[in-house]
């Protein structure tokens, strides 16, 4: 079965559970906020989102004529709306709040900016909640089009939000999105890819480092380094189980298609590294090496041919070898990426990625050493791919959320952050997170 590959909830999303329940069984698919229909007699639901029924006027709300009905109500051209039993703007409270803006039209300029705010934190949440609830259609439309030249209201969504401690790792299997924390935390989370309610996946504590991370999810289960130990979690809520070597510290893994790749040490005297592979499901492992290398890894990647191998230093030296067995004359260096400075690195069928620490090209190694700049980067994060592209955010306070063409020739900025952590990507979408407590995505 092919996998995806490549945390308690300390506070649920908009009114979810308390995230203890264990299980698979207890997400609830679905988003949690819903715009629901714009009836006369609704009223705002716990979660932010609007329900109601009966005419397209409100109970007890202004009296007004001359409206065109649109999905969220009465339109009347000045960039106001009739929605929840009320005008959008409250033309006489002078305010709304952000889920009743979320309803709003976003066809019109002042529907489409209320839309944005709540995919926004700090002042420029505020300034867009103001300048949308202000109702002046030419204001919002100035300030849509600042927001959008600066990388935001490009159409993304909240998926989450509130998050304590933000993701480190992130991986979508199409439903569910699923996280590790770069702290050590209380568990594996997920929420729907859609939105909703976080739920913790396991109530262990999850020490998920920073060569050492989430690995992959299959339809049976999500697979993770814990404390040093490469595990098995099954999305059925039963009880983890090892992949590695019992007593073995696990330094770095990774995976492609349906087995899993790792570094351990046996913490032996003297103490090899040892390279090692086993099936994501199933059980075994099959050693790669016939012998030791030498201690001072710390990364792995894999192609559908060859295993590369990251020592430590900055940057740090790379080696290759295949993944038919190690040669008698030990893994041969990548002279071409040897100044490299790679943080990471990911695996994918024809190439390696390595994403960068500081300021320089994101780069896409082949099995014979052949380096192609795939796009600048600054501080980028673990880099993801699909079928064509590769994507990464660049972890700096003026963050951006990027992808680029996996055969080069540079990045292209998707949308803007305030100092995103982590990313993921499926079929439809690109997920991100960041230090504000969000979990966000855009359509690929």
């Amino acid at each position: 079965m092919a996998a995806c590959g490549g945390g308690v909830a300390e506070s649920p999303v908009d009114g979810g559970d308390d995230g203890s329940d264990g299980g698979f069984g207890d997400v609830t698919i679905g988003p949690d906020v819903t715009t629901g229909s714009s009836g006369g007699s609704g009223s705002s639901s716990s979660s932010g989102g609007s329900s109601g029924s009966g005419g397209s006027s409100g109970s007890g709300a202004d009296s007004a004529s001359g409206g065109t009905y649109v999905d969220a109500g009465l339109y009347y051209g000045d960039g106001s709306f009739w929605v929840d039993g009320g005008p959008y703007p409250n033309l006489d409270a002078g305010s709304i709040g952000p889920s009743d803006g979320a309803t709003a039209d976003a066809s019109t300029p002042c529907g489409a900016l209320a839309a944005c705010c709540p995919t926004l934190s700090g002042a420029p949440q505020s300034l867009c909640n103001s300048v949308a609830n202000a109702g002046d259609s030419s204001n919002c439309t100035a300030e849509l089009g600042q927001l959008q030249s600066e990388g935001d209201c490009l159409g993304e969504t909240v998926v989450a939000s509130n998050i304590q401690i933000p993701p480190n790792r992130m991986i979508s299997d199409g439903t569910l999105l699923f996280w590790t924390t770069s702290q050590s935390g209380l568990g594996l989370y997920a929420v729907p890819v859609q939105g909703g309610t976080v739920t913790t996946l396991a109530n262990t504590q999850i020490t998920n480092g920073w060569s050492s991370f989430l690995l992959a999810v299959d339809a049976v289960n999500v697979y993770v380094v814990d404390s040093a130990s490469l595990i098995r979690i099954p999305r059925n809520g039963a009880s983890p189980t090892l992949m590695n070597t019992p007593n073995a510290y696990v330094m770095g893994a990774t995976s492609l298609g349906g087995n899993a790749y790792w570094l351990e040490n046996t913490q032996a005297s003297p103490a090899p590294t040892l390279v090692q592979s086993g099936p994501l499901e199933g059980s075994g492992i099959v050693p790669l090496t016939s012998y030791g290398l030498d201690s001072g890894l710390t990364g792995i990647g894999v192609t559908s041919s060859n295993v590369f191998l990251l020592g430590w230093g900055s940057p740090g030296p790379l080696f290759e070898f295949p993944l038919s067995g190690l040669p008698p004359g030990g893994p041969t260096p990548v002279n071409s990426t040897t100044n490299l400075p790679c943080n990471t690195l990911s695996s994918d069928t024809a190439a390696v990625y390595c994403a960068i620490s500081g300021t320089a090209s994101n780069t896409a190694i082949a099995d014979n050493g052949t380096a192609t700049a795939l796009g600048q980067a600054v501080n980028s994060s673990f880099i993801v791919s699909d079928d064509t592209y590769v994507y990464w955010v660049d972890e700096t306070m003026v963050g951006t959320i990027k992808k680029a063409p996996k055969s080069g020739g540079g990045e292209t900025i998707l949308v803007r952050d305030t100092s995103p952590t982590a990313i993921a990507v499926d079929s439809t979408s690109v997920y991100w997170s960041d230090q504000q407590g969000y979990i966000k995505s855009v359509p690929k």
